[in-house]
């Protein structure tokens, strides 16, 4: 079943502190019974079980379990051959104790929702805890919780058990059960027990391996291990106390033990066929079907005790799970939910943590907005800025082709019109216009300028335009028209209350080149969403014709 030879594990490898927790362990364990590893604190018991359950990673040596190298597939090997019982439950209190049942089973990848309710009750109701199966773990005892953690290492019914220190935070009465239910499971599985408790080792486990300073120091059978029975507190036997009788004609009233130190008055109500009952002394407890408490005729009997353990556990409809497909346990949405229960769902504190992290990642998100805004916002103004009309065309030598000159004007070729530059075309540049020059109270003088890109064309391109405000003939060497696109485009740059509509750029200035000495004006808008169309000038078109 499993197979360990030369293993070594080190803390601290290599530094002054190193701890030499495993030291040259070779095992060799059975397919079924129950194996005590013993020792002393710190001899290095539950680091072997965790190499073992693949938990912890070690230095040299091999662990082999039915054949497989759990360092290969360390996550297949453990969900399909080994379930784990922790010393301090390990169960997940936001979760229901079914959950934290079916949970084991998901993380084997099985998801049929009918198999995975079948098989948790069974293992539920092997322990004794299928009544409990929507409540959560904090709300159950200690050993209680210990059994639904049994449940969920027995719920796929793998070959081997390991049990760390399972009874440490336990009673004595839950000691017993708890080692009952793990004696029964070991009939037909391996069970691997680290314990520091000598008379658990001599009553209940088949072999015993002994740890001192990470090395084996021995290992024995133990043939005369058949559990024993303690007295549990929580079970109340009437046949040892003595009994006194009440009875009228309405009421049998029983009472058992010795007379309490100040009378018991208990008023029994009968409304409309309810039946109430109400007691003055602060110390009773009643008894109920949920209770730890059970009371039994008779008087206590180690051997029918022992009988009834015996009982307990039922595999048969537990199959072992098949398959290489394994799932994970905890998706989105599941650890979302997980993490609201956990720290938010409980409290006016955690509530009001709560609304301060949701204030927070308000706040995070609105930062992120802004920037992915801006970020688009860019990306539109370079898309809306790039001409599709228009194309440049750079020669060597700045011949012009005929064929080119002749294509002008003709519908097949779709060429409107060729404008010559010497050297390289200035392209999509940006053009800046100044509103004036102001007095104000912080500085002597104040200006504002708007800028956007532009390409200069012909005024010929603007003939079939509409024209929105000022004019588009009759204009002067500096006069330009742009199109009502550049003019929304200035008009959304502006912050003065007196330029807020599209005649009111009529007349700016444009700082950004100088013709002729003189410095180009806004003469005109014309109807246009053409950035390629923004700068359409009379004074451009006399000098191209020119050429």
């Amino acid at each position: 079943m499993i197979s360990i030879k030369g293993l070594h594990k080190y803390f601290n490898k290599g530094r002054q502190n190193q701890i030499h927790v495993i030291n040259n362990v070779d095992l060799d364990l059975p397919e079924s019974g129950m194996v005590a590893i013993f020792g002393k604190s710190g001899c290095g018991k539950t680091t072997l079980l965790n190499v073992i359950g693949g938990l912890d990673k070690f230095a040299e040596g091999s662990v082999e379990i039915e054949g497989h190298d759990i360092r290969e597939d360390t996550d297949n090997v453990r969900n399909k051959y080994i379930g784990y019982i922790f010393q301090n439950y390990n169960l997940n209190n936001s979760e229901s104790c079914f959950d934290n049942v079916a949970n084991a089973l998901r993380l084997c990848g099985m998801t049929d929702e009918d198999v995975i309710y079948t098989r948790v009750m069974a293992a539920l109701s092997n322990v004794g805890m299928s009544k409990y199966s929507k409540r959560t773990p904090d709300t159950l005892s200690g050993g209680q919780q210990q059994r639904i953690a049994i449940a969920r290492a027995i719920v796929k019914n793998p070959k081997i058990i390991l049990a760390d220190e399972p009874t440490g935070n336990l009673d004595e009465a839950n000691t017993v059960m708890i080692m009952d239910l793990l004696r029964e499971i070991a009939n037909d599985h391996l069970v691997l027990l680290v314990t520091h408790e000598a008379n658990l080792v001599d009553h209940y486990c088949d072999k015993v391996i002994e740890l001192s300073d990470g090395s084996v120091v021995s290992e024995r059978d133990n043939n005369g291990a058949s559990g024993y029975s303690a007295r549990d507190k929580n079970s109340i036997y009437l046949g040892e106390l003595e009994k006194r009788e009440l009875a009228d004609d309405g009421l049998q009233a029983e009472y058992y033990g010795e007379n309490p130190a100040e009378p018991i008055r208990m008023r029994i109500i009968n409304k409309d066929g309810r039946i109430f009952i109400s007691f003055d002394s602060e110390n009773v407890r009643i008894i109920d079907k949920f209770s730890e408490i059970k009371v039994y005729d008779g008087v206590f009997e180690e051997k029918e005790q022992l009988e009834k353990k015996k009982e307990n556990v039922d595999m048969s409809l537990l199959p072992p799970v098949e398959g290489e497909r394994f799932g994970r346990l905890f998706g989105f949405k599941q650890s979302l939910k997980s993490g609201y229960v956990a720290n938010f769902s409980k409290g006016k504190k955690n509530r009001k943590l709560m609304r301060r992290c949701l204030g927070l990642f308000a706040v995070v998100l609105v930062f992120m907005t802004a920037a992915m805004g801006t970020a688009i916002g860019d990306i539109i103004d370079a898309k809306n800025a790039y001409n599709h009309n228009v194309f440049y065309l750079y020669t060597v030598d700045s011949a012009t082709s005929e064929t080119l000159f002749a294509a002008v004007g003709d519908t097949d070729s779709g060429i409107d019109y060729i404008r010559l530059n010497g050297g390289y075309s200035e392209g999509d540049i940006q053009i800046s216009f100044r509103t004036g020059s102001f007095e104000s109270f912080e500085q002597n003088s104040f200006s504002q300028d708007f800028s956007t890109n532009a390409v200069f064309l012909d005024m010929s391109l603007a003939k079939g335009l509409k024209l929105a405000e000022g004019k588009k003939d009759g204009l002067e060497d500096r006069d330009i028209v742009i199109t009502t696109k550049v003019a929304d485009a200035l008009l959304e740059k502006s912050n003065l209350g007196y330029i807020k509509e599209r005649d009111d750029l009529l007349g700016l200035i444009s700082t950004a080149f100088i013709i002729d000495g003189l410095s180009p004006r806004i003469a005109g808008i014309v109807e246009s969403d053409d950035f390629g169309q923004e700068f359409l000038g009379m004074l451009l078109h006399t000098k191209i014709a020119d050429l």
